[in-house]
């Protein structure tokens, strides 16, 4: 008897995960379904190279909508990596943040129970669920106390989660991801701002980088990896919430030292403090514990911090000096 394929479903596959998780359950023989609030199903950059291989369905993620893709298409795997991305815009933008984060997550949970409650859900949380105040390194139990609209959004979806799973029984689990990056990253988040700057300073097509406070701290890590990990939480034996991270924390600094120094560059002549852009309101450091996703998945995050950057500085250049569109060549590595 022939093994029947397994379906997956991947809210938010346009994204950086979405289209990473997208590419990993495509090489592992799934058929991968994605969401898209885009009505002309207009594939992003991101997963336009898996064009063949993949199909969307338009969604504004209202809950009869949600039941009848997933009756259509019968999942075996949902991904949730939909929603508002931007922590410091969900202050402008408090109830897209809440609706697009919390609400959404809530109604995967129900449109599962209202189809098939075998379905497994991974809903993507966040670092950001936790306290400002908090100065140790987090972890699963660590006291769940956000300090703005974003981290409040991911903690109604986090909670959400918790809930379904111990009161209705179906195989739901948070991720809760630190910061991770990639080449797909949009060029308005820090890393990438700063990875992207560094090469067109080198390249003359950039005088100057203006960044807020240096001296914050941030566990990053590789997206790719993240990604595995998601996936092999999804096909454990039990369900359980796990911090994907690193364990070490980076500055602003080092990343912009490491950055340049690749480059050939000194920082210091080319990065501007501007005061207006350093956030009053966040924590200076901001690190996870892994050990319990090393101990249950058999995972560590890699590759290592210098070289995350150097994969990143590699495709800017590519993108810079071969005006590469997409990620067809960017061959990502999906650690373990």
């Amino acid at each position: 008897m022939v093994n029947k394929r397994p379906v997956a479903l991947i809210a938010g596959i346009n994204g950086q995960d979405g289209s990473y998780m997208a590419e990993l359950l495509v090489a592992n023989g799934y058929y991968v379904y994605g969401i898209t609030r885009d009505p002309s199903l207009t594939m992003s950059r991101n997963v336009c190279h898996l064009a063949d291989s993949i199909k969307l369905f338009y969604s504004s993620y209202e809950l009869h909508q949600l039941v009848g893709i997933i009756k259509n298409i019968q999942p075996d795997e949902i991904f949730n990596f939909a929603g508002q991305s931007y922590v410091s815009k969900s202050w402008e933008m408090v109830e897209e943040t809440i609706h697009s984060q919390g609400v959404i997550t809530s109604r995967f949970l129900e449109a599962i129970l209202a189809t098939n409650t075998k379905i497994r859900f991974l809903n993507a949380s966040s670092s950001e669920i936790f306290g400002l105040a908090s100065t140790a390194t987090l972890n699963e139990a660590s006291m769940v106390q956000p300090y703005n609209p974003y981290g409040c959004a991911k903690a109604l979806a986090h909670c959400m989660v918790d809930t379904y799973r111990n009161s209705k029984g179906i195989f739901a689990v948070n991720a809760i991801l630190f910061p991770h990056e990639s080449p797909r990253r949009a060029p308005n988040f820090a890393f990438k701002k700063i990875i992207k700057a560094a090469v067109e300073i080198k390249n003359g097509s950039q005088k100057k980088l203006e960044l807020g406070n240096l001296h914050v701290f941030r566990d990053w890590g590789y997206a790719p990896s993240f990604v595995t990990a998601m996936h092999r939480m999804l096909i454990a034996e039990n369900p359980m919430n796990l911090c994907l991270c690193t364990g070490q924390a980076k500055s602003i600094q080092e990343v912009v030292s490491a950055a340049f120094s690749m480059l050939g560059m000194d920082w210091a002549e080319h990065v501007i403090v501007d005061s207006t852009l350093i956030r009053v309101f966040e924590p200076n450091t901001i690190v996870g514990d892994p050990s319990k996703a090393f101990l249950n998945l058999e995972w560590e995050a890699t590759p290592p911090f210098e070289e995350l950057i150097a994969r990143m500085i590699e495709f800017e250049n590519r993108r810079v000096k071969d005006n590469e569109s997409d990620f067809r060549n960017e061959a990502p590595i999906f650690f373990s």
